[in-house]
């Protein structure tokens, strides 16, 4: 398992506990909600693939 996919659940299951906590009325201040998506999407994974390629190709060419 990935870094940043451990770390986004990670901070899920914290942002959960604050949420539950802070229900029950035992936090006595506020703490700020953490990332739960780290990283690229896969949109922009898709679209770093297609231009590295394309960048690639055309340096190929005039090279």
């Amino acid at each position: 398992m990935g870094l940043r996919r451990y770390l986004g659940k990670h901070g899920k299951i914290i942002n959960d506990l604050v949420e539950d906590l802070d229900e029950d009325k035992m936090l006595d201040r506020k703490y700020p909600e953490l990332l739960e998506k780290l990283g690229h999407s896969s949109l922009q994974v898709l679209m770093g693939a297609i231009i590295g390629f394309v960048v690639s190709y055309l340096g190929y060419l005039y090279w």
